[in-house]
C-alpha cells in the first residue's frame, strides 16, 4: 500500500456500507410501527451493527492510517474529532425528534444529551460513535507509537478490564451509571459496549490489509483465524443450544447482544464475511454508471443513517398489513436516499451550511493548537517561533462536507 496515495474507492464496500445501513433502517422502521417479524429476520437486521463496526475499523486503516503516514496525527486527530463532534449533534437532533413526536419526556431529552440516562434506539448509534471515535484513535495511535504488538496488547488488556468490570461490579457509582454501561457493558442492557467493540474495529483494519496486501503474513494469519473461531464459536453454539433458540438470542435485544457474549461478535464477523463475499461478487456484475451511483449514496451514509431515522419517527402508524407497510417502508427508503441529493442541493444553495461546517472544522483546529495534545507530540521539545506555525499550518487540512459519512 503506498501510504501518499489517495485511498480508492471501494464499489463493493461502499454497496455494502449502504445495504447495511439500510439494514439498520429497517430494523428501526418496524420498531417504530410496533410491527412483529420472525426471528430470522430480526436475525438479519442484527447483524448490521457488528458489521458497520468492522466496516469502520476497515476505514480508519484505509483511510485515517494513510492520512497519519502522509500528514500526521494532529490531521488525524482534528478529523476524527471533527466526525466525533458530528455524531454527537446528529445524537442531539435525533433526541429532539424524538421528544417532539412525543416518545420521551424533556426531562429524559436533557438527561440523555449528558450521558445520564440511555437515549433512544434510533440515536443510541451516533452518540456511540461519538465516544467511539477518540477510543480508535487512541489505538492508532499505540499502533504508530509502538506497533502492532502493543495495540493489540493494549486491546486485550482493554477486554480484560470490561470482563473483570462485568464479573466484580453490577454497576459504578451515581452518576456514572450509563456511562459503565457504554464503555464496559455493565447492568447488560447496552450492547456490544464501545471495549467489546475494539475486537471488531481490529477484526476490520486487518480486512483493510488483507484487501491491500499491505499486511503482515501474522496479521493475515490473525485474521484468517478469528474467522475460523468465529465459525466454530458459532457451530458450537447451535450444537448445544439447537438453532431456534440461538436464533432467539441474535433477534432479542437483550440476548447475545445485551450481553456482550462473543457468540454476538463471532455471528457479526461471520456475517460479515458472507455480505462483504455477496457484495464482492455483486460488484463485478454492475457497469461502471451504477457503480458511480453505489459509490456516491455510499459514501453518504451518514446522511442517509441520520435524516432516515428523522423520517422514521415522523411517519405515522400505518395498517399492520402488507400493503400498507410496503408502501410506508418504501417512501421512507426512497426519502433516505434522497435526503443525501436534497442536502447536496442545500448546501449550494444555503451559506449557513458550509458556514457552520467551517465554524466546526476551525472550532477543532483552533482546539488543539490551544492544548498540544501528548498523544501527537513525539519531539522532547516543541518548536519555536515561525518554525512551529509552519508546523502546524502544514497540518490543517480543508474542512469536509458536513454530516457525510
Amino acid at each position: 500500500m503506498n501510504p501518499t496515495a489517495r485511498p480508492e474507492r471501494l464499489h463493493q464496500f461502499d454497496l455494502l456500507r449502504l445495504f447495511l445501513v439500510f439494514l439498520a433502517l429497517i430494523s428501526h422502521f418496524f420498531i417504530t410501527q410496533e410491527l412483529s417479524r420472525p426471528d430470522l429476520m430480526r436475525g438479519i437486521t442484527r447483524s448490521a451493527t457488528p458489521a458497520l463496526l468492522i466496516i469502520f475499523g476497515f476505514m480508519i486503516e484505509h483511510v485515517y492510517a494513510r492520512r497519519w503516514a502522509v500528514k500526521g496525527p494532529r490531521v488525524v486527530l482534528a478529523r476524527m474529532l471533527y466526525r466525533a463532534m458530528l455524531c454527537y449533534l446528529a445524537f442531539v437532533a435525533i433526541m429532539l425528534t424524538v421528544f417532539l413526536a412525543g416518545n420521551v419526556s424533556f426531562k429524559h431529552f436533557l438527561g440523555s444529551i449528558v450521558l445520564y440516562v440511555p437515549g433512544h434506539t434510533h440515536a443510541d448509534l451516533f452518540k456511540y460513535y461519538a465516544l467511539l471515535i477518540p477510543v480508535a484513535f487512541l489505538l492508532m495511535w499505540v499502533r504508530f507509537k509502538f506497533g502492532w504488538k502493543w495495540k493489540l496488547s493494549l486491546m486485550l488488556l482493554l477486554l480484560a478490564v470490561a470482563e473483570l468490570a462485568q464479573y466484580f461490579t453490577y454497576t459504578l457509582p451515581f452518576p456514572l451509571q450509563h456511562i459503565g454501561s457504554l464503555f464496559f457493558g455493565l447492568q447488560d442492557n447496552f450492547g456490544p459496549s464501545i471495549i467489546h467493540s475494539i475486537l471488531l474495529i481490529v477484526f476490520g483494519e486487518l480486512v483493510a490489509n488483507y484487501k491491500s496486501a499491505a499486511g503482515t503474513s501474522r496479521q493475515r494469519n490473525i485474521l484468517v483465524g478469528l474467522g475460523m473461531v468465529s465459525f466454530g464459536a458459532i457451530a458450537i453454539e447451535v450444537g448445544q443450544v439447537g438453532l431456534s433458540p440461538f436464533l432467539a438470542g441474535i433477534a432479542r435485544y437483550a440476548g447475545y447482544r445485551a450481553h456482550n457474549s462473543y457468540i454476538y461478535f463471532a455471528y457479526g464477523i461471520m456475517a460479515f464475511i458472507i455480505y462483504w463475499g455477496i457484495s464482492s461478487l455483486a460488484v463485478l456484475r454492475l457497469t461502471n454508471s451504477i457503480k458511480e451511483k453505489i459509490s456516491y449514496y455510499g459514501g453518504n451514509t451518514f446522511i442517509i443513517f441520520f435524516y432516515g431515522n428523522a423520517i422514521i419517527l415522523l411517519t405515522p402508524e400505518v395498517n399492520h398489513t402488507i400493503v400498507p407497510v410496503a408502501f410506508a417502508w418504501g417512501v421512507t427508503a426512497i426519502l433516505s436516499l434522497a435526503s443525501v441529493n436534497a442536502f447536496e442541493w442545500a448546501e449550494q444553495r444555503f451559506a449557513f451550511i458550509p458556514a457552520f461546517n467551517r465554524l466546526l472544522d476551525v472550532a477543532v483546529n483552533k482546539s488543539l493548537q490551544g492544548c498540544h495534545s501528548v498523544l501527537y507530540i513525539t519531539q522532547s521539545k516543541k518548536p519555536s517561533g515561525m518554525t512551529y506555525q509552519k508546523k502546524v499550518a502544514q497540518q490543517v487540512e480543508e474542512p469536509e462536507k458536513v454530516l457525510v459519512g
